[in-house]
C-alpha cells in the first residue's frame, strides 16, 4: 500500500504503527538517506545512496526501472512504532510504498560500516554484504563452512554474484543467504564504507545471525 508521498527534494520523517515487509519506490534519482527505526528497540536500516542502489536488487530476476526494494522483515510486524526516514533527492516527488506477502517476525537490518585502509574488517554471520566502492586492488578472503578459504578479486565476486541475482553490473556483492559462507575477511586499499545485511528477531534488533531462523 501506499504510505507516503516524499515531494522533490527534501527528507521527510513520519511514524507508523506497523513494519512493512519491504520498503519500495520508484525514482529517476535514488534517494540519499534511507533510515528505519523501531522506537524502543533500535536501527533497522540506515544506508545512503550507494548503499541502497546496491542493496536494492538482492534475489530479484526482474528489475522495475529507477525502482528500489528494501526488506525490513520477513513479514508485516504489527505493533511496533517506526519511524521512517527518506532524503527525495530527486526533482519529482516520490511515492513510498509498503509491501507485505505474511506475518513475520525477525527484522532485516541493514547498516552501514568502515572498512579501514589496510587493517580491513572481518565479517560473520552475515546474509549480504555490498561493497559499492570496492577499488580493483581490494582483498576479499572468503571462508566457506566446509573450512574452504579462497581469495577473490573484486571481478570474481561479481561473477559469482551471477548465479542468483540479475541486474549484477557495476555490483561487488557477497550473497550468503544460503549459509554457505563463515567469514569474509576484506583488506581494501582505501578506507571505504559497505553494507551489511544481517538477520535479528522482533524486540530485539541485535544482529545475531547471517540466516533467517
Amino acid at each position: 500500500m501506499l504510505i507516503k508521498q516524499i515531494p522533490a527534494s527534501v527528507t521527510t520523517t513520519w511514524n507508523m504503527t506497523w513494519l512493512p515487509e519491504w520498503i519500495y519506490f520508484v525514482g529517476a534519482v535514488v534517494p540519499s538517506m534511507l533510515k528505519v527505526s523501531v522506537f524502543g528497540e533500535g536501527v533497522i536500516t540506515d544506508l545512503d545512496a550507494f548503499g541502497i542502489a546496491s542493496l536494492s536488487n538482492i534475489r530479484h530476476i526482474g528489475h522495475v526501472e529507477n525502482s528500489t526494494m528494501i526488506q525490513l522483515a520477513d513479514g508485516i510486524i504489527h505493533g511496533k512504532t517506526v519511524e521512517i526516514s527518506i532524503t527525495n533527492a530527486d526533482t519529482n516527488p516520490i511515492d513510498v510504498y509498503g509491501l507485505a506477502t505474511e506475518s513475520g517476525s525477525i527484522y532485516v537490518q541493514s547498516l552501514k560500516q568502515q572498512a579501514l585502509e589496510g587493517s580491513g574488517v572481518e565479517i560473520r554471520d552475515f546474509a549480504y554484504i555490498s561493497f559499492p566502492h570496492a577499488g580493483a586492488g581490494d582483498v576479499f578472503n572468503v571462508t566457506f563452512e566446509d573450512e574452504t578459504t579462497h581469495k577473490f578479486d573484486r571481478e570474481e565476486i561479481q561473477a559469482l554474484l551471477e548465479f542468483t541475482q540479475s541486474g549484477v553490473d557495476g555490483l561487488y556483492a557477497i550473497d550468503n543467504l544460503d549459509g554457505s559462507i563463515r567469514l569474509v575477511q576484506f583488506t581494501p586499499v582505501a578506507t571505504q564504507t559497505i553494507n551489511i545485511v544481517q538477520f535479528s528477531p522482533a524486540g530485539v534488533v541485535t544482529p545475531v545471525s547471517g540466516k533467517m531462523v
